[in-house]
């Protein structure tokens, strides 16, 4: 079974981080925006436009299964 780390690490090897002057064309050119952060913490600011999908319901939602 894997480890939290090892999902990390396979998320990281997945994933491309971008230098903090590169934040406003990615999201000009991005087709959604995903705040993983809960309900209360969105509520308290988030990047317009951006869609909540709390990291504990993120597979659900996408996958389209219940």
């Amino acid at each position: 079974m894997k480890t939290a780390l090892d999902l990390v690490m396979a998320a990281k090897a997945q994933s491309r981080e971008i230098a903090l002057s590169e934040a406003d064309a990615a999201l000009a050119a991005a087709d959604v925006v995903i705040d993983v952060r809960e309900p209360d913490e969105y509520a308290a600011g988030h990047l317009q436009g951006a869609v909540n999908l709390p990291r504990g319901l993120l597979e659900f939602k996408l996958s389209g299964n219940p």
